[in-house]
């Protein structure tokens, strides 16, 4: 039986703080309480600080909140780490917003309706096998399951959620948030996702995260190379990583991306990637005339269907992850191990992200022009490229193009 004597006087003198101005009659009380790790069982004694607002009774070995009832000002709850079965078993106080209950043995989301200015709940590591009861929440922006049993993304039609996070799950397949239309965030790392079709609608979408999961075709960036607002990208151990040219591949498809698994996106991989994969042919040829006329123009581009093998639904995949990189001090690709968003290279210079150069170079084409970023960065690959066939030659010349 749990004990119901109230908290001692040396707690909560420990624990309250921040002394502020009620709201009715402008007395003086205060307005947070911090009793983490002290080993309650109980809160019994709470209610003789009714104008509390921001409460912590995170780390001790609480079985229910019952007596919160009392704190009708309370905006801020944290009650992490405790052995709660059950959300909201209080009265709800009008004004809650930020709720964190990760850390229990809550295998529910339920009695939330009541809490209808609720912005951020974290539900992480407990045991929820479903979403759900989050109906009537439309001020929720941020909801966090990760560490749950959830292996369906259900029941968030009509919510404005802005960050969504569902790390270490069961989920095998992506779906139930193409009408969260203002979704910034989501971390589905840790799943077993295999395939990325339905991030398509998601146009608001700047952050995902995928690691650790499934995915090992390069043709699954169809899905998510025309999510315009889209910065990073985290796609670390999952088997696409060990695909022939895999980050070229991924800055090509998804030029507007400023941090790709974990590692800033520099302007110098994104030109080599245009370089490697682009389509504008015609331009390259026509600047290489006009630096060399009597010199036969080569195409040096990889070629999609004779150097990078078709991928097969049925084939294999190896999960030794291998990452391709330039190396900025002889200025060609090396093979790096992945070892996650970890800032894998410190000593790598700093610079600023192309914006869009696939989109400009593609602008420019359609309107019958030479693109004057291809020929502003054109010393970057046409030198390469007439270096590399002067040294065929036996010459080692590089030529650099001037405005």
């Amino acid at each position: 039986m749990m004990s119901k004597e109230p908290i001692s006087n040396d707690i909560f003198k420990a624990g309250l703080s921040c002394l502020g101005k009620t709201f009715n009659n402008a007395r003086h009380a205060y307005l947070t309480l911090n009793i983490q790790n002290n080993n309650l069982v109980s809160i019994v004694g709470i209610e003789r600080y009714k104008y509390l607002q921001n409460v912590d009774v995170s780390n001790n070995k609480l079985i229910h909140l019952k007596d919160l009832s009392h704190l009708k000002h309370l905006i801020k709850l944290k009650a992490s780490w405790n052995q709660l079965r059950k959300m909201f078993d209080f009265d709800p106080p009008a004004n809650l917003e930020w709720v964190d209950y990760s850390g229990n043995a809550i295998n529910k989301i339920e009695n939330c309706d009541q809490n209808i200015y609720l912005k951020y709940l974290n539900l992480d590591s407990n045991n929820i096998q479903q979403i759900e009861g989050l109906n009537h929440n439309k001020c929720l922006r941020t909801l966090s399951l990760n560490g749950n049993s959830i292996d369906t993304i259900e029941n968030l039609d009509g919510l404005f959620i802005e960050e969504l996070f569902l790390q270490s799950n069961r989920i095998r397949k992506i779906s139930g948030i193409e009408n969260l239309t203002v979704l910034k965030t989501l971390d589905l790392s840790k799943n077993q996702i295999s395939r990325m079709k339905g991030i398509q609608n998601t146009e608001s979408l700047r952050f995902l995260y995928l690691s650790l999961n499934l995915i090992g075709k390069i043709g699954q960036l169809v899905y998510v190379e025309n999510l315009p607002l889209l910065t990073e990208l985290d796609l670390c151990f999952n088997p696409i990583q060990n695909r022939k040219y895999y980050r070229f591949q991924v800055l090509f498809h998804i030029p507007q991306l400023r941090q790709l698994d974990g590692v800033e996106a520099l302007s110098e991989e994104k030109i080599k990637a245009e370089n490697l994969h682009g389509l504008d042919l015609n331009d390259r040829e026509l600047i290489f005339q006009s630096l060399l006329p009597e010199e036969k123009f080569v195409d040096r581009r990889i070629h999609v269907l004779q150097d990078i093998p078709m991928e097969s639904e049925s084939e294999p995949e190896n999960i030794d992850f291998i990452e391709q990189r330039i190396d900025p001090k002889v200025g060609r690709s090396r093979e790096f191990s992945s070892i996650g968003s970890q800032g894998r290279l410190k000593g790598m210079k700093n610079t600023n992200s192309a914006h869009s150069m696939g989109s400009r170079m593609s602008s420019a084409r359609n309107k019958g022009q030479t693109p004057r970023s291809s020929v502003g960065q054109a010393d970057k690959y046409v030198g390469e490229i007439l270096h590399r066939v002067n040294f065929e030659d036996g010459k080692s010349v590089n030529y650099y193009l001037q405005y």
